[in-house]
């Protein structure tokens, strides 16, 4: 049998001999000095001597690379391949990535991949099912159940799928490194022909088989396949390797979830109950004060009065005081009214519901962010980091009380950041112009580091040891209600900025002028 040594020292053997007969032919009627002569031919054997040990290494791999029988010489893109593939951190990129590579590694036109149903089912029924493998498509694996039920799968014959007794899937799922067409049975032969593959990388998760890839079409180039089959072993081991910490990643995911649905099921059904007791004794109290409220100017008017009769029994109440007892029904019933919208809160954040259209009314934002100042409690020297701007104020719809709140959540991130930090202010604007009506809150305390960024929105996400997370949560939430934005913007150790743009209402016409027209 002919070797690829044996074909590459003959092909030298012929390029010296047509060089040798070139330069023998021209200088055979240019020179006749037989001197000349046996310097040319000492020459040449000078030169063969000097230039066979370099023309042949690379003769031999240039002449077995080209037909792809030389596994060696891929190794290093291999390794190459080997080493992004481990970067891949979702099921969907890593096997877009691995079909493209094993497409190119084999040289063929395509990889027919398969992915197992449970990939893309969860839930309890699909537990104990007789599991089938369908054809993957990128982005498949980002559809949820009812997306999946009305894709093409339903429609498409082109997109095969393999049952849980077919034969090619039994064999894949009692593997664990690459099969050949040539040692299979006559049926696992015949569906692999099917895809036109001679082979199948089978690449199993911490249970079962989760993906099937099949390399095959019209072969690019024409080689020794026998030799590859090193190449493919590796591939497969190291697909197996990064489907598995996938997979493993992936199910911890979802005990995480379950765990966590669970708990918000739980802590959902005791809040109701909290709530439930909490505001019949603030009903009661609202009615009691409310009666307070209706006889209260009478009996400090007797009272008044008795002082003016027996004033060494009724000592007369001194104006700041008696202006005080006026107002305590109103801010008992404001402070109930505040109690009642903490349950609100707590319970939209809980049961993620959206808030009541039917309660929102037109709202003026330089009165919320007054209200929301003046009623905060502020401790010790905090108010003076809080800077205010509010200028030519805007309208927008929604609820008062909710967006006081809003405000309140901001507030107190925005002082926890500055304390923390031992540095900086907080500042109000707002901004309203015919483009854009919009509340900027900056502080210029901690910041927010990129990692944490993408996060701070996500229901009960907080970075703080004694934090519930509950509160930008439930920010961006009743604000998306009022058809508003809310964005932020921070760099760790020098600031953070949220910014709210609302909807433009139409102009109404104000005391002493006409309001801006927006």
């Amino acid at each position: 049998m002919l070797t690829t040594n044996s074909l590459v020292k003959g092909l030298l053997i012929v390029a010296y001999l047509a060089l040798y007969g070139v330069f023998s032919f021209l200088f055979r009627d240019l020179v006749n000095d037989p001197l000349f002569h046996a310097l040319f031919h000492i020459f040449f054997i000078v030169l063969i001597c000097v230039t066979y040990d370099v023309l042949y290494p690379y003769m031999l791999m240039g002449f077995k690379t080209s037909r792809g029988d030389l596994p060696a010489s891929r190794l290093g893109s291999l390794a190459a391949l080997i080493n992004a593939m481990h970067e891949h951190a979702d099921m969907d990129s890593l096997l877009d990535f691995a079909g493209r590579a094993l497409t190119r590694l084999m040289n063929v036109e395509k990889t027919t991949i398969f992915i197992c149903d449970t990939l893309l089912t969860t839930g309890a029924e699909n537990r104990h099912a007789v599991r089938g493998m369908r054809q993957w498509e990128p982005g498949l694996l980002d559809l949820d159940n009812d997306e999946i039920a009305r894709s093409a799968y339903t429609t498409d014959p082109a997109l095969i799928r393999l049952e849980g007794t077919n034969p090619l899937l039994l064999h894949a799922r009692s593997q664990r490194t690459v099969f050949f067409a040539s040692h299979c049975s006559a049926a696992v032969a015949r569906e692999l022909q099917r895809f036109d593959a001679e082979q199948g990388l089978p690449a199993h998760g911490e249970q079962a088989l989760l993906c099937l890839l099949l390399p095959g079409g019209r072969l690019l180039q024409v080689g020794n396949r026998d030799d590859e089959a090193p190449l493919l072993h590796f591939f497969c081991l190291q697909l197996n390797i990064a489907v598995e910490r996938i997979d493993a990643h992936r199910r911890q995911q979802a005990r995480k979830e379950a765990i966590y649905a669970e708990k918000m099921a739980l802590l959902s059904n005791l809040s109701a109950t909290i709530a439930h007791e909490m505001r019949t004794p603030l009903s009661g109290v609202r009615a009691s004060i409310s009666g307070v409220e209706s006889y209260l100017p009478d009996l400090l008017e007797g009272y008044r009065y008795a002082s003016l009769q027996e004033p060494t029994r009724f000592f007369p109440i001194r104006a700041e005081h008696r202006d005080m007892l006026e107002g305590t029904p109103a801010r008992i019933k404001s402070m109930v009214d505040q109690a009642n919208s903490v349950i609100d809160l707590l319970l939209v954040n809980l049961r993620n519901r959206e808030l009541d259209h039917s309660n929102f009314t037109r709202c003026t934002m330089a009165a919320c962010v007054e209200e929301a100042v003046l009623t905060f409690p502020f401790k010790r020297d905090q108010r003076q980091h809080l800077h205010l701007s509010v200028g030519n104020g805007f309208d927008f719809t929604g609820v008062h009380s909710l967006m006081v709140y809003v405000l309140f959540n901001l507030i107190k991130n925005a002082l926890y950041s500055v304390e923390a930090a031992g540095k900086g202010d907080i500042s109000i604007t707002l901004e309203c112009t015919a483009q854009q009506h919009r509340l900027i809150f900056t502080d210029t305390g901690l910041g927010i580091s990129e990692e944490n960024l993408p996060h701070i929105f996500d229901r009960f996400f907080t970075t703080k040891n004694d934090g519930t997370g509950a509160g930008l949560a439930f920010c961006k939430r009743t604000l998306t209600s009022f058809n508003a934005v809310m964005e932020v913007d921070s760099v760790l150790g020098e600031y953070t900025t949220f910014t709210l743009d609302f909807p433009a209402l139409a102009a109404e016409g104000r005391e002493g002028g006409e309001r801006v027209k927006h």
